[in-house]
């Protein structure tokens, strides 16, 4: 470690500890001595400029956040790099989310199905993988349409066609319970 990264942790220290006390300064100054080096931290994860930006602002949100409960590390800079990892990762996440389908989630949704009766547990488990993903997308994640096709690669019509035998299907295998089923989970429906 050379003598440029012990003064820069230690003047990172220094500045978080005034941020607690209320040093309105203090935030000005951390963020100019830190901005182009979280900066380039984040770009290692992303080269998208105004995600890692958002990223940055969230941190120094959580910076002044965290500080007012005076928790201290020994290495805030490293804490900081922490922070602003975390925000990144739910960033690109949240951005994301529209884009891609994680296997494991329809997995876990369909095996739990938290809420919905053993019959429609049932029902669920009879329909084809595609069917499930697509229940997944409009029950679990709440969805549109187009939202659907995007993630899945296909039309909208197709879509729309396969959420009519999804309803079919379970109509059929819940017979005597439709009714209250499509009360209780009007989502699927809208």
């Amino acid at each position: 470690m050379d003598k440029n990264d012990k003064e820069l942790k230690r003047t990172v220290n220094t500045l978080v500890k005034r941020i607690s006390d209320k040093d309105e300064f203090a935030l000005t100054e951390l963020y100019n001595c830190t901005y182009k080096l979280i900066f380039s931290f984040l770009r290692r994860y992303t080269n998208d400029k105004e995600v890692i930006k958002d990223t940055i602002s969230m941190t120094f949100l959580t910076i002044i956040e965290k500080s007012k409960a005076k928790l201290f590390y020994i290495n805030c800079f490293s804490w900081i790099l922490t922070i602003a990892k975390y925000h990144l990762f739910n960033n690109i996440r949240s951005n994301n989310k529209c884009d891609y389908i994680d296997e494991s989630d329809i997995k876990e949704f369909t095996s739990d199905c938290s809420g919905l009766s053993f019959d429609v547990k049932l029902a669920i488990d009879k329909m084809s993988e595609f069917d499930r993903k697509i229940l997944y997308l409009k029950f679990h994640e709440d969805l549109t349409i187009e939202k659907m096709s995007k993630i899945l690669k296909v039309s909208v019509s197709t879509i729309k066609r396969e959420l009519k035998v999804i309803y079919s299907e379970l109509k059929e295998e819940l017979k005597n319970e439709w009714w209250s089923f499509k009360q209780k989970y009007k989502k699927l429906f809208r």
